[in-house]
């Protein structure tokens, strides 16, 4: 098995990541006062960014716990898991 497996489930995640962005910012700018309008843009952006640190201390908590995630990059196959 290779990489290419991850194709279909990463192309229907940055699909649905296309669609959520601009609809959060919209809903934003509609139900937010004149003054958070900005500030609540910039919270999205803030809570993304949260959430890819959050995944990285996930996947550390994992290589080191378990023996899921190998250390070489030529060690990890899907099939090997």
């Amino acid at each position: 098995m290779s990489v290419f497996w991850m194709v279909p489930q990463l192309v229907v995640v940055d699909i649905g990541d296309a669609f959520l962005f601009p609809g959060q910012v919209m809903f934003y700018y509609q139900e937010f006062p004149k003054s958070l309008k900005s500030t609540a843009a910039a919270m999205l952006v803030v809570i993304i960014g949260i959430a890819f640190y959050l995944g990285i201390a996930v996947v550390n908590l994992i290589r080191k716990t378990t023996g899921w995630l190998p250390d070489g990059v030529c060690d990890g196959r899907m099939d090997n898991v």
